[in-house]
């Protein structure tokens, strides 16, 4: 019998079957009760429900359809080769088209497309089993292509998978003896549809239950017409459920309903009695809070809602506790960060994130990852110690995680780039260049161990004490550990045929991976994955040369899928769960909330793919991602008892501007508005606390910053309840805080030190000074220089330590770097005279200044630089040369830099430059207190503006905001993202008075002997 049981949730199923029934199963495993279900986790869950109502469960058993229908045929034909000729397998496939291409070059992209059409072919077989006969009879021009493809994949013998269904309608009468008295399946949707077929030729023998929870197709013991169904929600979303019921109704079964009709006055249970049509009214709480929706300003947002909403639930509520809350996610991998800190912050709350990883099979995925890709891969300084970094292959060359840190510490000095040695350089075509190899830098780290002298050069290596003697065990341990891997690279950079590939699975154990117990199951499991996949590329007989590349990725994706299996997980530890849907579904929770419902992520849309055909003749039970993803929603509305939340991010998370809403939100919202009479707040409640990248700083509604500005009435009144005192201010905090207000801000007062994840470029050979050693080099030139040294021992030891390129570069790098500072030089002896030294304490409004000045009495402040000179320069120099004029001084203040760049300050009298030094320091104690919006885009417009006299200040101040190539724009700086993540042509405007009220006076007082832009 084939019967069919309907409700709204699986665990009422499971009452009223499972309360009146006793359990009388035998031993034989084929003779006992079976549930068909797709995960473990499911199956742990059901198996938790039935020990409730029966008190046993120990002889049902829990099994995938496919598992059970290998065990009936085993049993029909005791011999196995018979039975697996039924179930093909993608890796037979795979190695039989890709026999047909007979073209020696690019066969890792036909590996790679026979990949492909080994889906779409296995799809043919399941779901358009009629095709395989009557291939030719179709008028499909597409379909021509594969057809003398699909002849060699098909097998010519008797037992073919698409003679499956004839197989079990011949054979019904051997398998009587075999098949369990009762079967139970679950998830009807997950099923293919050729198995439900299977399945009902095998009911005419046994009783089989089909367990289904989800909404009501039927009127009056009739099925729906599709089209007719009034209930909108029911129409847009129950599409999946509606085609797999329809292809059992052409078949002879019973249907028994157990829908409740619920009571409580929610939304919730209104959707849920008009989704298994049940009448009900529509009259609603006031304060009703049974579903509801959230949107947020990003996923550390959601999370941080969540908390606060389960945290009200479990303080309200008794009844209920955390190991009632499950919360779903299209894919929880992106909010495990954000879980982890904000649940183990305070109030913490007990949870649990399901399907974790295995770490072993993940560590040993990654050592494998890169011994297969070991060709492609540059054996670089950072490469070799991400691999060196491993646990097992630290054990295996009996190396400890200090003596890692040490030997990385020493490689950083010797400068190894990339290359084996000479003849690795030359089949990358790169230029010879020795110095950056590790036979180089090896051969440097021992000579640093014989002789112990420093800055030494001895056979063209530079000598410097980087090790001790101790440390000669440690650098033997590296010399093996790279001679394993060089040989390692011959190995696999050959052609083989693929009998010997089989074997070199055992030659990684051998050499990177240590014995130990624990690891040993692991192994064997990949190991025979591996063994199998070849041994089936044997038997095909493809006896030419293969590269290891061309199927290397089908294996890593396989090895990839074993991370997330065989994890032993608690259902029944009272803490909240954390899962993606499609690992726990149809089980019903007191609240369920769903993470990440944004647009395109959920529901997600179906890819087209032109080879596959079946796009173009579509039928019932189809594979479609978008109807499987609306389809879950009504599920879990119907499994949810008392909570049902949702949230999604509404706005982006770099521009803020609004993200259009998925339909499942947009649906959702139209029904309850034309079916319920409520109020939009209780539906829509948004999160209205902003916070952008985890900091409350800017509020993302006011953009035109009128709440940043100061309140004077505020400080009046604690002015003259307190007496203050004298403040102290230091130069040299003084100094820093106008070289970059907005950091010193976020620094010192806020201390929040930010980092910007920079992607750096590989490093092969340097060809380029980066522009910071650049500037380092030119001090270290100008002061041999001065003090009358030889440049040609520096030269050489830069060039040996690897800083400096090698050849005609090099050496031209160098002769341009001598020239600029020589002409710096020769500006800086017109100018020099004797320097003073002062210390200061200035009483400025009762405002004491404190630090130290170089000047001349009569020439005042000189300085110089080995670089362009820089907004930032000007600023500190005119800070200082109004220090200089508030003694009565009479001098000049200059500024030298490389590209004849200089900028000169005339003499001020005293009470002006007290007044100005007053203004700055004002600036210095608003400025700590809250930022001070001074930017170098708009300093760079008011050079323009006053030497120039061009108006067009907008694109001027765009330039520089945004950048080129050469320059990086502010744009990009993360201090200024943070409080100016979006600009208008309000805020550029009011960005140009700023700049203008604290720059002006600098560009008014400069002796301008040659009109020079500042970049």
């Amino acid at each position: 019998m084939f019967t069919l049981y309907k409700s709204q949730t699986i665990n009422n199923l499971i009452k009223k079957i499972f309360k009146k029934k006793k359990n009388n199963l035998v031993s034989n495993p084929l003779q006992n009760e079976i549930f068909i279900t797709n995960n473990k986790a499911t199956s742990k869950l059901v198996k938790i429900l039935i020990t409730k109502y029966t008190g046993i469960s120990a002889n049902i058993k829990f099994k995938k359809i496919d598992f059970l229908l290998y065990k009936i045929i085993k049993k029909i034909k005791k011999k196995k080769y018979k039975t697996k000729k039924f179930f093909i397998k993608k890796k037979k496939i795979i190695w039989k088209i890709f026999k047909t291409f007979k073209k020696k070059k690019k066969k890792k992209k036909y590996f790679i497309f026979s990949e492909k059409i080994s889906e779409i072919f296995k799809k043919y077989l399941i779901y358009r089993k009629n095709w395989i006969k009557n291939l030719k009879k179709k008028n499909i021009s597409k379909q021509k292509i594969y057809i003398k493809i699909w002849k060699k994949i098909i097998f010519k013998k008797k037992y073919n998978f698409y003679k499956l269904l004839n197989f079990f309608k011949k054979n019904l009468k051997k398998i009587k003896k075999d098949i369990p008295k009762k079967i139970f399946i679950l998830n009807i949707t997950s099923i293919k549809p050729l198995y439900l077929l299977i399945l009902y030729q095998i009911s005419k023998i046994t009783k089989i239950y089909i367990l289904f929870s989800g909404p009501n197709y039927f009127y009056k013991k009739k099925i729906l017409n599709y089209k007719k169904i009034k209930n909108n929600l029911l129409k847009n979303f129950g599409k999946l459920g509606y085609e797999y019921i329809n292809i059992l109704i052409k078949k002879k079964i019973k249907i028994i309903n157990f829908y409740k009709t619920l009571k409580n006055k929610n939304i919730l249970n209104n959707i849920k009695n008009k989704i298994t049509k049940i009448k009900k009214n529509n009259k609603i709480k006031k304060n009703d809070k049974s579903l509801q929706i959230y949107s947020c300003n990003s996923k550390y947002q959601e999370i941080e809602n969540l908390k606060i909403q389960i945290s009200n639930i479990l303080e309200k509520k008794k009844n209920i506790t955390p190991k009632d809350i499950i919360i779903y996610a299209k894919n929880i991998k992106k909010y495990k960060f954000y879980i982890k800190t904000i649940f183990n912050s305070k109030k913490k709350i007990p949870y649990s994130i399901l399907n974790k990883k295995n770490k072993k099979i993940e560590i040993l995925f990654k050592i494998i990852k890169f011994l297969l890709n070991i060709k492609n891969i540059e054996l670089n300084n950072k490469n070799i110690f991400y691999f060196l970094e491993k646990k097992y292959i630290l054990k295996k060359f009996l190396i400890n995680k200090n003596e890692y840190i040490f030997l990385k510490k020493i490689i950083e000095k010797t400068k190894i780039f990339s290359g084996l040695d000479n003849k690795h350089l030359k089949k990358k075509k790169n230029p010879e260049i020795f110095q950056n190899t590790w036979l180089f830098g090896i051969n440097k780290i021992m000579l640093n161990i014989s002789i112990n002298k420093k800055n030494k050069i001895w056979n063209n290596i530079l000598i410097s004490n980087l090790t001790k003697n101790k440390n000669n065990l440690l650098i033997g341990k590296l010399i093996y550990f790279i001679k394993t891997l060089k040989n390692w690279k011959k190995k696999i950079s050959k052609k083989k045929k693929i009998k010997k590939w089989k074997n070199i699975f055992n030659k990684i154990i051998k050499f990177f991976i240590p014995k130990k117990k624990n690891l040993k199951k692991n192994i064997k499991k990949i190991k025979k994955k591996w063994e199998n996949f070849i041994s089936l590329g044997i038997k095909e007989k493809n006896n030419k040369k293969i590269h290891i590349h061309i199927f290397k990725n089908f294996f890593l994706k396989k090895i990839k899928k074993m991370i997330y299996k065989n994890k032993k997980e608690n259902f029944i530890s009272n803490k909240i769960k954390f899962c993606n849907i499609e690992y726990i579904k149809n089980i019903s929770f007191k609240v369920i909330y769903i993470l990440g419902v944004n647009n395109k992520n959920f529901p997600k849309e179906q890819k087209f793919d032109i080879n596959d055909i079946t796009q173009y003749h579509k039928k019932n039970g189809d594979i479609n991602v978008f109807k499987k993803d609306c389809y879950n929603i009504l599920e879990l509305i119907l499994s949810a008892k008392k909570y049902f939340y949702l949230s999604y991010v509404g706005y982006n998370e770099r521009t803020h501007k609004k993200k259009n809403k998925s339909i499942i939100i947009k649906e959702l919202k139209k029904y309850i508005y034309k079916n319920f009479k409520i109020k939009k707040n209780i539906i829509k409640k948004k999160y209205k606390k902003n916070i952008f990248n985890n900091m409350i700083i800017y509020n993302e509604k006011y953009n035109n910053y009128k709440k940043l500005k100061y309140n004077k009435k505020k400080n009046k009144e604690k002015y003259y309840i307190k007496k203050k005192k004298k403040k102290k201010i230091k130069i040299k905090n003084l100094l820093n805080f106008w070289n970059n207000p907005i950091k010193y801000f976020y620094n010192k007062t806020l201390k929040i030190y930010l980092q910007k994840n920079i992607k750096k470029k590989k490093k092969n050979e340097p060809f380029k000074i980066n522009s910071i050693k650049e500037y380092i080099l030119k001090k270290k030139i100008l002061k041999k220089i001065i003090k009358k040294k030889n440049i040609n021992l520096l030269y050489k030891k830069y060039l040996l330590k690897g800083s400096i390129p090698y050849g005609y570069i090099g050496k031209n790098i160098w002769n341009n770097n001598i020239k600029k500072i020589l002409t710096l030089l020769k500006n800086i002896y017109i100018n020099f005279k004797k320097k003073k030294y002062k210390k200061i304490n200035l009483l400025i409004k009762k405002k004491k200044l404190k630090g130290k000045i170089y000047f001349s009495k009569n020439n005042g402040i000189l300085k110089w630089n080995p670089k362009k000179i820089n907004i930032n320069d000007t600023i500190k120099l005119w800070i200082k040369h109004l220090i200089y004029c508030s003694y009565k001084k009479k001098g000049k203040s200059i500024i030298i830099g490389i590209n004849n760049t200089k900028w000169k300050f005339k003499n001020i009298k005293k009470k002006k430059a007290i007044k100005y030094l007053n203004l700055y320091i004002k600036g210095y104690i608003q400025g700590k207190k809250k930022p001070l919006l001074i930017t170098k885009s708009a300093i760079c417009c008011l050079n323009n503006l006053y030497y120039n006299k061009k108006k067009k200040n907008k694109k001027i101040f765009l330039k520089r905001w945004k950048g080129n190539n050469f320059i990086q724009g502010e744009k990009k700086d993360i201090y200024i993202q943070k409080i100016i993540p979006n600009i208008n042509s309000y805020l550029i405007k009011k960005l140009l008075k700023i700049a203008k009220f604290w720059y002006f006076p600098i560009i008014k007082n400069k002796i301008n002997e040659k009109k020079k832009y500042i970049k």
